[in-house]
């Protein structure tokens, strides 16, 4: 048992060293402290051994993603590129192109152009090089001249052309049958 003297302000102590003489002579702040740091530590291994955990998981996790993923992989193969010819590109970036001709623009200018004396017969529009080609049908050489004139006039053509004209004998009206080439700009609305 521990005997404590006092002697002029001194603590005078002649009990052995233990764990009770240890805590009696610590001061409150010395123990609020170390009992703070106690827990600081506690918290601390309590999160790692959960961070420990959650990594487990997230590797199991990774790793059945993995094995879908190649399991996948073997079900559909990577296609290869399929190598296209020259012709076969030049046939695509065709289609492509008359999908893209515009043809709104097109016939706007060709039915405003387009009186009730000349018939439409046949148009053909190529879209690499941006032209029409045209057959139509008119009463007389004037109403011929004049279409193609009223054509060259639309903003949305940039010239046109007369290429023939001949007379349709086989028709009991025998009107003038005539081609034409139209080219509209390049870049359009």
């Amino acid at each position: 048992m521990a005997m404590r003297r006092h002697h002029a302000g001194w603590d005078i102590d002649f009990a052995g060293p233990s764990l009770q003489r240890s805590l009696w002579r610590m001061r409150v702040i010395a123990l609020v402290a170390g009992l703070a740091g106690l827990s600081t530590v506690g918290w601390a291994v309590t999160d790692f051994i959960d961070l420990l955990q959650r990594n487990a998981t997230l590797d199991a996790e990774l790793a059945a993603v993995g094995q879908r993923l190649a399991a996948r992989a073997r079900v559909h193969p990577a296609v290869s590129r399929l190598a296209l010819s020259q012709p076969e590109t030049d046939d695509i970036n065709g289609k492509i192109a008359r999908l893209n001709l515009p043809w709104n623009e097109l016939f706007q200018a060709l039915e405003s152009a387009t009186p009730a004396s000349v018939s439409l017969v046949e148009l053909t529009p190529d879209a690499r090089k941006n032209i029409v080609t045209g057959v139509a049908e008119a009463a007389g050489s004037d109403d011929m001249l004049g279409y193609v004139a009223r054509l060259g006039s639309q903003p949305f053509f940039s010239s046109v052309l007369l290429n023939r004209h001949e007379t349709n004998l086989t028709d009991p009206n025998k009107p003038l049958r005539f081609h034409f080439t139209a080219v509209w700009a390049r870049e359009t609305k």
